[in-house]
């Protein structure tokens, strides 16, 4: 995968940044009144799982799950033991706040520095890092208490997720690095809109 692009021949499966991504998701609380069946570490990786491995679908996650080459993968690499199926993902995760979720990301980016791959990113005296605007999901109907709104023309209501991404980019690396994801809740539409398609496109060179 791109990761495994990335690292090269110093961590072909990177088994070690996948525990130490799960150490952060079982540093997280649980926003459940009651643990069920599957932990919210196993939920998370099973998503982290779900990417790395390339399902296409989630519904394609939850066809495959329990097959002998994907069940060892998951219990092996990324230490699942119970995988939801799609509708237990789907209900565990949109209860999980996206902001401790950085926790993962800042193991990303320290296994990275201590792996040496980093260097290799350094740009200008710095990394550039690119920023852009995503809307994953939109709605006429199906919304939560998180939606984001807007009103069309007609009348129609639309409910919607936003988030703004940020990856550290090279000219000559094919690879980029994710950084951070940031959700936009519910707020004035102007100011949401404002902080978001500002930001989209952007690319700056940090230290």
């Amino acid at each position: 995968g791109d990761m495994n692009d990335a690292l090269g021949k110093k961590a072909p499966i990177a088994r070690e940044l996948l525990t130490a991504i799960r150490k952060s998701f079982e540093r997280m609380e649980d926003p459940r009144r009651r643990s069920g069946s599957i932990a919210l570490a196993d939920a998370l990786m099973s998503a982290v799982a779900m990417f790395a491995l390339k399902f296409p679908s989630l519904l394609k996650f939850d066809e495959q799950r329990n097959e002998d080459v994907i069940r060892a993968n998951l219990t092996q690499l990324y230490g699942v033991k119970h995988a939801p199926c799609d509708s237990q993902m789907r209900e565990l995760l949109d209860a999980v706040d996206a902001d401790p979720l950085i926790g993962a990301f800042e193991e990303v980016h320290h296994y990275l520095q201590r792996e040496g791959v980093l260097k290799d990113y350094r740009f200008l005296g710095g990394y550039l890092v690119s920023i852009d605007g995503t809307e994953p999901f939109e709605s006429a109907k199906i919304h939560c208490a998180n939606c984001c709104q807007r009103t069309l023309k007609n009348g129609e209501v639309r409910y919607y997720h936003q988030g703004l991404t940020a990856a550290l980019v090279h000219p000559q690396q094919r690879t980029e690095l994710p950084h951070f994801l940031a959700g936009r809740g519910r707020e004035p539409a102007a100011e949401r809109h404002g902080h978001v398609e500002g930001l989209a496109g952007l690319h700056v060179v940090v230290d």
